[in-house]
């Protein structure tokens, strides 16, 4: 019995479909797979010019403390003391005499530890400042990797489409040159193939621009190769819920709790304020023939225009010590709330993707199963198996962007909470307790 033509592009077509749908992909590693994320975390930690900008500035900041707690400069004066406005008696008068002063000014006892106090919690802020771009900047590489994560696994999945559906584009062609099929199944088919293959390029241009966000937030020059990211980039973290953790731990409440320090510490220096500074000064005068004068001073400053100076001031620090009690409240509501937000999204995406990843991850697979089943009887039509392959396709692809939603969503948690409970590239997280 002669062989149909028309049945070898088929029976190839199923045999591909049949490998499809029991073989999932592999998650071997390649000697063009991508560092760890971590790896990449460290690299753009070391290499960001912010970052390094913001370590100058802190820097800075640690050389002005102790500046802000010294003593004043002293003044040197020269003073010349003459009986006569018509010429210089001095050596010739007793009371006639010229010689140099050094007088110098000391705060009142408390002044200049206030102000040293004052620009410590100014170089604290800028460590927070430099903490809390660090995690942001760990946040935008996560992001980014899971994001080409994502690509590269839908990339595969259309690629491997694609060879399925030039498969079938040459058995329905076969068919419709033997007269057992329309021309509109081949202009389905064919339109699949286009819809493939636009797809294809919008996903390597996406990775293109994936790839060159990477490379800038590592320093990179732009065309560096990265590799394959063959593993899902997982950030380890604490259980939920995150709220608690989150207002403890977040750079932005950090800060302003060193808010509310630095403006009690402004007050204290304000209150301090209205206490008078004090002045000592000594001098030696010349006299010619006669003994020279030493003299000493000491001076106590009078707060005539304290009402107007000094008091204003100490009121205008306990408004901006009240403004920075609520800021601090506003930030850690905000924390709180943005962890919940969160979570709560977090949850949502995870309960998408197992209920994804249970059901219509195995229905499609029967659905090719059974399209082909029936393709095989007679009893149904390669539209069918077309449609089966589509919804078999659109369903892997939805996991893989839940999947990578919740390594974006991990990524956002981190820069809350912190690396507490760090894990590698591609383990189950804390919080996910081990599940997957």
């Amino acid at each position: 019995m002669k062989e149909n033509n028309h049945l070898r592009p088929a029976a190839a077509l199923l045999a591909a479909l049949a490998l499809t749908v029991t073989a999932e992909l592999s998650g071997e590693a390649s000697p063009t797979d991508a560092p760890p994320v971590e790896v990449l975390v460290e690299e753009a930690l070391r290499a960001a010019p912010s970052l390094e900008a913001m370590h100058e500035r802190l820097a800075a900041a640690r050389e002005l403390v102790h500046p802000a707690g010294a003593l004043p400069s002293p003044m040197l004066e020269l003073m010349l003391q003459n009986e006569r406005l018509d010429r210089l008696t001095v050596g010739d008068m007793g009371m006639s005499m010229l010689g140099p002063e050094l007088r110098q000014t000391f705060p009142w006892p408390g002044k200049r530890a206030a102000w040293r106090a004052v620009a410590e919690l100014d170089a604290d802020a800028r460590e927070v400042e430099i903490e809390l771009a660090g995690r942001e900047l760990s946040k935008a590489v996560r992001q980014a990797a899971a994001g080409i994560w994502a690509v590269e696994r839908r990339l595969e999945l259309v690629a491997g489409a694609l060879d399925l559906q030039q498969l079938l584009i040459q058995t329905v062609m076969a068919r419709y040159g033997t007269g057992e099929g329309g021309q509109a199944a081949v202009v389905r088919a064919q339109l699949e193939g286009s819809r493939l293959a636009r797809q294809r390029l919008e996903l390597d241009g996406a990775r293109e621009v994936l790839v060159a966000t990477l490379a800038r937030l590592l320093g990179r020059p732009p065309g560096s190769p990265f590799g394959s990211f063959t593993e899902r980039p997982v950030v380890g973290l604490p259980p939920p819920p995150w709220g608690e953790l989150a207002r403890a731990a977040s750079p932005l409440v950090a800060s302003r709790r060193l808010a509310v320090e630095r403006a009690q510490r402004e007050e204290e220096a304000a209150r301090l304020a209205l206490r008078p500074d004090l002045t000592a000064g000594a001098g030696l005068a010349y006299r010619g023939s006669l003994d020279p004068v030493v003299s000493l001073r000491f001076g106590l400053e009078v707060p005539l225009w304290r009402r107007q100076v000094q008091e204003p001031k100490l009121r205008a620090a306990g408004h901006e010590l009240a403004a920075a009690h609520a800021a601090l409240r506003q930030a850690e509501l905000d924390a709180a709330s943005e962890a919940a937000r969160l979570e709560a999204d977090w949850r949502r995406v995870r309960s998408v993707a197992r209920l994804t990843e249970s059901t219509l991850v195995p229905q499609t697979s029967a659905a090719i199963d059974s399209a082909r089943s029936a393709y095989l009887g007679g009893r149904g039509e390669l539209a069918m198996v077309v449609e089966a392959l589509r919804m078999w396709l659109e369903a892997r692809m939805e996991l893989v962007d839940l999947q990578a939603r919740e390594a974006a969503i991990e990524a956002e948690v981190q820069v809350l909470v912190g690396d507490t409970h760090e894990a590698g590239s591609g383990g189950p997280s804390a919080a996910e307790g081990g599940a997957r």
